[in-house]
């Protein structure tokens, strides 16, 4: 099942998965029971796979950088290093889990405020806010 993500598509199912992972500190996103609806989604994660489609659909030069439309890079920087999701990859405990989910799923809340779909019509991101 393949599926053209819309930006609010992408935040939102973002935050289903980061809460129920904070909720329940599983260990791999692709626990998450909510995959059942959807089809491949790149690193099992909403942000990455809404950059990729828009890669595909945008592929300029600046396209080429597989990070060059993610939000959560744009807002960030590279969401591996030091940061809250790498954190969460590496956490051991159940505790950990839930510590760094929340901190990512805080991250995804703030990118939610940072952007909003291009009222044009298209499905475009608009930086509302500067770093």
């Amino acid at each position: 099942m393949y599926h053209q993500l819309t930006l609010e598509e992408s935040l939102s199912n973002s935050h289903e998965l980061w809460t129920w992972l904070a909720d329940t500190g599983a260990r791999d996103k692709s626990m998450w029971p909510g995959w059942d609806n959807f089809g491949t989604i790149q690193h099992f994660c909403f942000t990455c796979e809404y950059a990729r489609q828009q890669r595909n659909l945008n592929c300029t030069g600046t396209g080429k950088n597989r990070c060059a439309f993610c939000v959560s890079y744009q807002l960030f920087g590279d969401c591996r290093k030091n940061q809250a999701l790498g954190k969460w990859e590496m956490a051991r405990t159940v505790a950990e889990k839930k510590k760094y989910a929340q901190q990512v799923l805080n991250k995804v809340n703030k990118i939610t405020t940072y952007f909003t779909p291009n009222k044009g019509g298209k499905d475009e991101i608009t930086l509302t806010h500067h770093r």
